[in-house]
């Protein structure tokens, strides 16, 4: 008991010391550009008047709007990706050739976007699905090779363990596949939607029809509003914050026995 309340106590303090380490970059990052910055960039005392100025024109309907967006392209994603990740493991000539398409996807990893937005559009003729499934395309191909890796990390005595124990290709799927590498899986998953997050602004600026982060970034880009783009970046860059202190304690919740890294 000893010894695993001093581990214990040795992981509160890497804790404590990381997070420490982190307010002091950030501290030195802020002094570094307040020195080093050119004159056309805002100050750190100018960046809080764009948060008022980003208040008043309505950044917080743009980020609801981002918000929406980004959780139904989540929640797409991730149906989708189980779905692909269950047929692939299905141990017979199905499943062989669903890998092929696993394949045929994560090389979608190596295409940027240009001509995929044109594609959507006439296919699915509605701009707000085209950019939610945009979006749920650019997670799903590094997502789905992410599930894909934890998936080949089970061994074949595990399989072979379940077939001792009658399992058919449905429990087996359930029990080990899916149920045996829950934990990994979320990790997959709490990475590449901080990924999506990080890619909507690029989308919403493809799809300009309903606002959002993006779009506002882009204007303020295009008129050099620099106060209001920084705020409005460091808006984004909290709210992406948000979103994995959400997802980090939510895992903590589900899985409480993983241990801390």
């Amino acid at each position: 008991m000893k010894a695993i309340k001093l581990k214990l106590d040795q992981f509160d303090v890497l804790g404590k010391t990381s997070s420490l380490g982190g307010w002091f970059f950030l501290l030195l990052f802020a002094l570094v550009y307040e020195i080093g910055r050119p004159r056309l960039l805002p100050s750190l005392s100018e960046i809080p008047s764009g948060f008022m100025s980003i208040l008043g024109k309505g950044i917080l309907d743009d980020l609801i709007v981002s918000m929406n967006c980004y959780l139904m392209a989540v929640g797409l994603t991730i149906i989708f990706n189980f779905a692909i990740l269950s047929l692939v493991s299905i141990p017979n000539r199905f499943g062989v050739m669903m890998s092929g398409l696993s394949d045929l996807i994560s090389i979608g990893r190596f295409n940027g976007f240009v001509g995929l937005p044109l594609i959507l559009t006439l296919l699915i003729g509605d701009l707000y699905w085209s950019k939610i499934i945009m979006l749920s395309c650019g997670m799903t191909l590094f997502l789905l090779p992410s599930l894909i890796d934890v998936k080949d990390t089970i061994r074949r005595d595990q399989y072979e363990h379940a077939r001792t124990l009658q399992f058919g290709d449905l429990k087996i799927l359930i029990e080990v596949v899916l149920w045996g590498k829950l934990t990994e899986y979320f990790g997959a998953v709490r990475t590449n939607i901080a990924m999506g997050w990080m890619m909507l602004p690029m989308v919403e600026g493809t799809f300009r029809t309903e606002g959002g982060i993006g779009v506002v970034l882009l204007t303020e880009d295009k008129y050099k509003k620099l106060d209001d783009l920084y705020a409005t970046i460091l808006l984004v860059l909290f709210t992406g914050f948000l979103i994995d202190k959400f997802a980090g304690t939510l895992e903590k919740i589900i899985f409480p026995w993983k241990p801390k890294k």
